[in-house]
């Protein structure tokens, strides 16, 4: 990379001429840390909705984790969206299951019973409606899901939360798989553009190469923990980002 001092219309001006292969370079890091950023929305949104679940003011019953629930990350704020659980039978006979549903909502929770019927070895699927009535503190909506003891099996508890958008026209299941097609896609241009370009065998970029790996991998496993409501692993992750994000700009930007 070489430049100058030009004049135009009587004016100095300093231009750069950069060669193919750093152009290359700088094009994959602008790529790569597109998709680092939206990586790290993508897993610091659903931490954030269900850390905020935890403390909302369901009262716990400090049961098991009940690891069947699902809720969506992102809601549009005018749409209905759907929360689902899936329910299953685990002894050698038929059983009542009640699941109590607890649902947020700017005055009171909004509690709900139901009771399934299920067969040896059944599983069924309870799903629920949430619309903007169940909105609190602004952008969020929670759920907390609690299924009853049926001897042998202990009762099971968990908690979610939901991260509501204003993006009219789009539902929040378009935006989210939307913008994580684009990080993938924006940390896949920008490897590809690092791996085919040629780097010298004395200079900090190969190193650089291996750092972006390791980033694509922690981030695969940070989105991948906050959709399963691991927010711990979620938190750890984007620390582990964010640490290797600062070194791999210095060794980006100086090698």
């Amino acid at each position: 990379m070489w430049g100058g001092w030009i004049t135009v219309s009587g004016c100095p001006t300093f231009w750069i001429n950069m060669d193919k292969q750093a152009t290359q370079r700088w094009l994959g890091l602008v790529s790569f840390v597109v998709g680092l950023l939206l990586g790290l929305v993508l897993i610091a949104v659903p931490v954030w909705a269900d850390l905020e679940s935890s403390y909302y003011g369901f009262q716990p019953f400090y049961a098991e984790s009940l690891t069947t629930l699902h809720c969506p990350v992102l809601m549009e704020r005018s749409e209905a969206g759907s929360m689902w659980v899936n329910v299953r039978n685990e002894t050698d006979r038929e059983i009542n299951q009640v699941v109590m549903v607890r649902l947020s909502s700017p005055l009171a929770i909004n509690e709900s019973r139901e009771t399934l019927t299920l067969a040896p070895g059944e599983t069924r699927r309870l799903t629920w409606t949430i619309d903007a009535s169940n909105i609190d503190l602004g952008t969020f909506v929670f759920a907390h899901v609690a299924t009853y003891p049926v001897y042998p099996v202990p009762m099971r508890e968990a908690t979610c939360g939901v991260f509501v958008v204003d993006f009219p026209g789009l539902s929040g299941n378009v935006l989210f798989y939307g913008l994580l097609a684009l990080c993938v896609l924006c940390l896949g241009v920008g490897l590809l553009l690092w791996d085919t370009s040629r780097i010298s065998a004395i200079s900090r970029l190969p190193t650089v190469r291996m750092a972006m790996r390791f980033l694509v991998v922690v981030l695969l496993v940070g989105m991948a923990s906050s959709l399963m409501g691991l927010w711990m692993v979620g938190v750890l992750a984007l620390v582990v980002v964010l640490l290797t994000i600062t070194t791999l700009m210095y060794l980006a930007t100086t090698g």
